[in-house]
């Protein structure tokens, strides 16, 4: 049974703008029904749906699951499993790095009967530590991961922009159909998506309007209603 983006939403605890964001990279698709004012996914698309769920809950990049869904090469996939591996070990190394921090702090805080936040990158740095092994560990202190962007690049782009009731959808099965038909996956695979509103909705008007950019190889060609845009990069 067909179930509609907002009732797949709801039974998978996705956003509406992740399940969009799916369709725009060709994980998923939607179909328009005939006399039906919205999109609609069928039966094979909510089995895929789940599988993309699966693997996301494994924490398997999304340009990875494309490769575990879409191939038949059991060497290829094999690797891409293998690389996510590896890098849970990384991962796994820097929890115990911060483990260990935590366990110095813990004592620091005990031993001084009082805590004294100034003194925790001292510590840290001293290595002081009676335990070889958690010395060690302490050298893989983890990175950052969720991190804020304060600058960007040059990069030239492919903007998609509506303005209607309900521009997220127009823009994005703009833009949807300009990465299947360009190859950009294949031409660009390191390509990002930017959206944002365009102007912005207000109180009591159903119009406005969205727009999506994904970045281009330099000199490619843009068909319209698309635009290409150069963005300086900055701040």
């Amino acid at each position: 049974m067909s179930k509609t983006i907002s009732q797949v939403s709801r039974a998978f605890s996705i956003s509406t703008r992740t399940l969009r964001y799916y369709e725009e990279i060709g994980l998923i698709r939607s179909e328009r029904l005939d006399s039906y004012a919205y999109r609609v996914y069928g039966e094979e698309d909510l089995r895929r749906l789940e599988q993309i769920v699966f693997l996301r809950g494994l924490r398997v990049p999304l340009k990875s699951i494309a490769v575990l869904l879409d191939s038949d090469d059991a060497a290829r996939a094999v690797e891409v499993l293998r690389e996510r591996m590896r890098q849970m070990d990384g991962e796994i190394r820097s929890l115990r790095a911060a483990r260990a921090a935590l366990r110095r702090l813990e004592k620091m805080v005990l031993q001084q009967g009082a805590c004294r936040p100034e003194r925790f990158t001292e510590l840290m740095r001293a290595g002081s530590s009676e335990n070889d092994e958690e010395d060690k560990i302490m050298t893989e202190i983890p990175k950052l991961k969720d991190v804020r962007i304060l600058t960007l690049p040059r990069m030239t782009v492919a903007a998609a922009h509506a303005v209607c009731a309900h521009p997220e959808d127009a823009a994005g099965e703009m833009m949807a159909e300009f990465v299947r038909k360009s190859d950009l996956r294949r031409l660009k695979p390191d390509a990002r998506l930017f959206g944002f509103n365009h102007p912005n909705p207000t109180q009591g008007q159903p119009v406005y309007g969205y727009e999506f950019n994904i970045t281009i190889p330099d000199g490619m060609e843009v068909p319209a209603p698309l635009t290409r845009k150069e963005m300086a990069g900055g701040l």
